[in-house]
Order: C-alpha cells, then sequence, then structure tokens
C-alpha cells in the first residue's frame, strides 16, 4: 500500500505557509483547492493527485448542492444592493448566530422562489443548511 507523503504548500506570492482554503472541486483523478493566503490575501489554487484517495466529508451530490446553493447567494448579493448591506452588516458581526437567523429568516421570507427544494438535498432544514454554507462564505469574505 502506498503511502502519501507530506507537503509544504507556499503561497506563490508571498512564499507564507499560512493559508485558508475555501473551496474544495474533485474528481476521480484531481482534488482542488482554492486558497487564500492569510498574510498577503493572495488567492491560489492548490492542485492534488486523487488516485487512491477517499472522500472525506461530504460526498459529491452533497457538494454540488452547496455548490448550488453559494452560487444562487452570491448570484443575489450581486445583483441586489440591500440584500448586499444586511449581508456586509452579517460579515461585520462576525457572523454571530443571531444576525446569522435574522439574514436567514429574511432570505428564505424574502426569496422563497429562488431558495426551493431543489437547492436543498432531501430530509435536510433549509434554515440549518443555508446556515452552513453562509457561514463559509463570511469566513472567506471576513
Amino acid at each position: 500500500m502506498a503511502t502519501i507523503e507530506p507537503v509544504d504548500i507556499e503561497c506563490p506570492n508571498c512564499g507564507s505557509s499560512d493559508y485558508l482554503s475555501f473551496d474544495e472541486d474533485y474528481d476521480d483523478e484531481w482534488i482542488t483547492l482554492l486558497c487564500d493566503c492569510l498574510i498577503c490575501n493572495a488567492k491560489f489554487q492548490i492542485n492534488y493527485r486523487a488516485v487512491g484517495i477517499d472522500p472525506i466529508g461530504p460526498n459529491r451530490e452533497e457538494i454540488e448542492f452547496r455548490k448550488n446553493l453559494r452560487k444562487t447567494l452570491l448570484d443575489l448579493l450581486k445583483r441586489n444592493l440591500d440584500l448586499r448591506l444586511k449581508y456586509n452588516d452579517l460579515i461585520e458581526s462576525g457572523c454571530e448566530e443571531r444576525e446569522l437567523d435574522k439574514f436567514i429568516t429574511y432570505l428564505l421570507d424574502n426569496y422563497s422562489s429562488v431558495f426551493n427544494d431543489e437547492l436543498f438535498p432531501a430530509g435536510k432544514s433549509k434554515k440549518e443548511y443555508l446556515a452552513d454554507v453562509i457561514q463559509v462564505l463570511c469566513v472567506a469574505e471576513a
């Protein structure tokens, strides 16, 4: 059985090894991580060979739901200034739970046709699932 050797990854801009991964994609051959350097804020991509690596965490279907939900929310934020301002307030609060609940309630009350059942996996609470996706986006934009 082959072992996986650790690899030191550095920011191509400043050489720092302090970075945060904010998105991932994978297929049968490659794992791609989109990263944000914590020192210089440069965005970069890390590609790993995925042969023989079992995925950990959400399955592909779950990843697709999250990706579609994230894209839908980001599109809404681009088109609606009022929503963007509310989202900015959420980010400034550090994605505090009370503010997050208020933002999600606003989304589901005012954009229920956009956040239809097709964007969420069966058996998952819309509110909880949306909260998970928004918290990741808040961290990436903070």
